[in-house]
């Protein structure tokens, strides 16, 4: 989900094992300036969202998968 995160969250690795989740967690938690950063970059990013072109995204999916077979 690395393209969904982008600069508005911190990516975890598939293989990261749960203490390793909870440790990054943790520290991100803990960094005050970073997880402001991160909740108003993450709002305004989802301000810019609409349903419409969440849903133009998927039947464009669905389209490009359809013209494979």
């Amino acid at each position: 989900m690395g393209e969904t995160i982008g600069d508005r969250g911190v990516p975890l690795e598939m293989d990261a094992k749960p203490t390793e989740i909870v440790d990054i967690m943790s520290r991100t938690l803990k960094d005050r300036q970073a997880c402001d950063i991160m909740r108003a970059k993450g709002r305004d990013y989802a301000l810019t969202r609409t349903w419409d072109s969440q849903a133009d995204k998927i039947i464009k999916l669905y389209e490009e998968l359809d013209g494979q077979n």
